[in-house]
Formats: C-alpha cells, structure tokens, sequence
C-alpha cells in the first residue's frame, strides 16, 4: 500500500467505526422510556425489602399506566428518558391531571399518580441510577368527606326486604352485618362459611395483603347463609 492510500484508509476507518458505534448505540426517545417502563413492571413483583409485600396485578397495572401517563407528558417537553425529568417536571405533571369533568384533577387523584411515580423512581434509583426523586416531594393526603351517611334501621329492613331470593338475603346480610369490602366478599368461598355450628359462626375473610382474619356474624346472617348454602347443594 502506497504511503497516500495508507493516509486515506487511516483518514477514513476513524470515522468509519464512529459511525458504526453511533449507530449501534442510537436510541429513541420511544426506547428510552418503554425500556425502563417495561423492566419497572418486570421489578415490582419481587419486594425490595423484607417487610415490603408484593404488589397484587391490579396495582401494578395502575402503576404502569402512571408510568407512560408520565413519559407521554415528558416526552412532549422534550425529555428523553427518566432520568431527565426533574422534581419541577412532576409537580407540573401532577397539576396537569384532570378528572372526568376535564376540570382539576381531585386530590384523591393526585395522590393515586404520585405513589405510583414514587415507587417509579424508587425502581429507577435502585435499578438505573437515577435520583430518587419521591423523597423529596410531598402530595397532601384526600381529605375524607364531612358527612359519613349510614342506613338506618327502615332503610336496614327495606333493603333486606327487597332482597329476591336466598342468594341476594345471604349477600346482603353479609355486607351489613360483616362490614366486608366488595373485594372481601367476592373472594368469600363455601368452606369460609363457617355455620354449621350456629354458636361458632363466623367468616373467614381474606383481606389486604392476602391477610386472613375471622369475623364473627349474627344469627340472622348465619340463618340466611344456610338457607343459600342448602339451596346451593340442591341445584348442584
């Protein structure tokens, strides 16, 4: 090779491998985000911390949605990953939120967004490198409503009178003499009924954190479980 040839191919193999390495380290703005988006989802199963329980599928469904809620917001002010939005970038965010009437956003809403995006950067601090941001960034809590409405004793017998056979009785009863949540309830299986012995009545309810506990119930709940649960046996 002449001394001009090898002058050239020295000129041109530099610019040659930067551009291949360019190339193989080019990323969307797209990428930037799916990517974390995707391995936050992939790390949220599996708890930090002993004494951190795993979190169930719905809440890390809502969790993911905040996530590119976020990255869609961040995207548009020009943001190319995570670890360029700022603690002014979420308050912002926070106040961009709105609620179906496409007025603000209610506080109960806020606060839903910002525990997610503080488990968000608290996977991203862990896992990426990035600032954790949720320290230092505080949401009031909703404020619970002033008046707290109960039923009455006639609406208590109207609304157990209303009841359309042994199956809609035995729900109802359930709820007001249990205090389950609706989630407590629908979990409820045949062999958490306990009534077979009426002076040990009782549920057993799984509630929160898949933490099981026993409720005690009345005689009027027991009686109409077990008028259901005769019903029941009898269609099978």
């Amino acid at each position: 090779m002449t001394g001009g040839k090898l002058r050239a191919a020295c000129r041109r193999s530099p610019v040659t491998a930067n551009a291949k390495q360019t190339a193989s380290r080019k990323v969307t703005v797209a990428d930037e985000f799916t990517a974390s988006i995707a391995a936050f989802a992939d790390w949220m199963p599996y708890p930090s911390t002993r004494d951190e329980r795993p979190k169930k599928a719905v809440t890390r469904g809502r969790y993911v949605t905040t996530a590119r809620a976020l990255a869609d917001w961040a995207r548009e002010r020009g943001r190319t990953s995570f670890a360029e939005v700022t603690r002014a970038d979420i308050r912002a965010y926070l106040e961009s939120l709105r609620g179906r009437d496409g007025g603000e956003a209610s506080q109960a809403t806020k606060a839903a967004h910002w525990w997610a995006i503080r488990t968000l950067f608290r996977y991203l601090h862990e896992e990426e490198g990035c600032a954790d941001l949720g320290k230092s960034i505080k949401v009031p809590s909703p404020k619970p409503p002033n008046v707290i409405t109960h039923l009455d004793q006639a609406d208590v017998a109207r609304l157990v009178d209303a009841c359309q056979g042994a199956r809609e009785k035995a729900v109802i009863t359930v709820f007001l003499d249990a205090g389950l949540r609706i989630a407590e309830a629908a979990r409820l299986k045949v062999t958490d009924v306990c009534v077979d012995n009426l002076s040990a009545r009782r549920l057993i309810v799984t509630g929160k954190g898949d933490k099981t506990r026993g409720v005690v119930i009345g005689m009027e709940t027991a009686s109409a479980l077990r008028k259901y649960l005769r019903e029941r046996s009898k269609s099978r």
